[in-house]
């Protein structure tokens, strides 16, 4: 449990392409608009109108409560809110007394969380960016990474000015202009590499690792087709008299059971020698040691997630 002032942070590597003309007929490969150009444009509209995002069923909305642009980074501060969620409840063990706070029409149960991303791009990623995600219940990367989309392609249907460029076959129009289509863009957020994965594990506790597969996704678990299998799964832990040297060999030979057996991914779970608990999941590939997890190859890293103190 994280104390009250404790924040846990992962690492993303935020992808941005672009491409333009028709869904029927687009044209890939077209350079994006720097993230720094998109987050001042967001900005504008921020200020002037807000940005509010409801779902499909107008049960939750995701909006944008804040937001800092700096000379080399931008926070974002993205809230989530919930009226399906429970009414909020609070104890006091010592009075046996609870209260229950109940929310009001239109109401929602509100969570929070920062976004800190870099706006140069990584060095040897053209067009990539370090983001920062501070954990929250319902803003997973997915949801943050859709309203990012969102709020791109809001800014775009305010004013398309922006996003206007040149036909890449270089084109003119009857009055010998070029002929321009409209930048449209994509955003993906994958797991910004860190190189401790080995070294933590070692240094820390194995917990367990869960090997799943999905080959038998949709087939029929009963006689009378009442239900369909999602997937199946086989939990390891480590020997309660085992104090290995080497998780990180432990965790190996495990895997490359499991790979032999066809399970497709594998779920990691340690804890380091700070007390952080971690979670890696990664699912099989084919490597320079054969059929294995990417977690296990050499050149693999995984998702660097970390906790800071106000």
């Amino acid at each position: 449990m994280l104390h009250s002032k404790e924040r846990m942070v992962l690492f993303f590597d935020l992808r941005l392409e672009a491409w333009g003309g028709s869904p029927r007929y687009p044209i890939h490969g077209l350079d994006p608009l720097p993230l720094r150009t998109l987050m001042k444009l967001i900005e504008a509209l921020h200020l002037a109108e807000g940005f509010s995002k409801p779902s499909a069923a107008n049960t939750a909305t995701t909006y944008l409560a804040d937001m800092h642009l700096a000379r080399k980074y931008v926070v974002l501060l993205i809230n989530f809110s919930d009226s399906l969620a429970a009414d909020p409840a609070f104890s006091n063990p010592r009075t046996r007394q609870r209260r229950e706070v109940l929310k009001r029409e239109g109401e929602g149960n509100d969570y929070s969380a920062h976004v800190l991303i870099y706006l140069d791009p990584l060095p040897d990623k053209p067009d990539t960016y370090l983001m920062l995600l501070e954990q929250a219940p319902g803003l997973s990367s997915v949801r943050v990474v859709n309203f990012l989309k969102y709020l791109i392609r809001r800014c775009s249907s305010k004013d398309d000015t922006p996003f206007l460029v040149p036909h890449p076959d270089g084109t003119f129009d009857k009055n010998d202009n070029p002929v321009m289509i409209k930048l449209r863009h994509k955003l993906d957020a994958g797991g910004h590499p860190s190189t401790f994965f080995q070294k933590e594990l070692n240094e820390g506790r194995l917990l367990g690792v869960e090997l799943v597969t999905e080959r038998f996704h949709g087939r029929n678990w009963d006689e009378k087709a009442y239900s369909v299998e999602q997937r199946r799964s086989i939990a390891l832990s480590p020997r309660a008299s085992s104090h290995a040297q080497n998780w990180f060999a432990a965790v190996k030979s495990m895997a490359k059971k499991g790979a032999s057996q066809k399970y497709e991914t594998a779920r990691v779970r340690f804890k380091t020698k700070n007390g952080i608990l971690r979670g890696v999941e990664q699912r099989r590939a084919i490597c320079s040691q054969g059929e294995t997890f990417r977690l296990l190859c050499k050149t693999r890293n995984f998702v660097w997630k970390n906790s800071y103190r106000d």
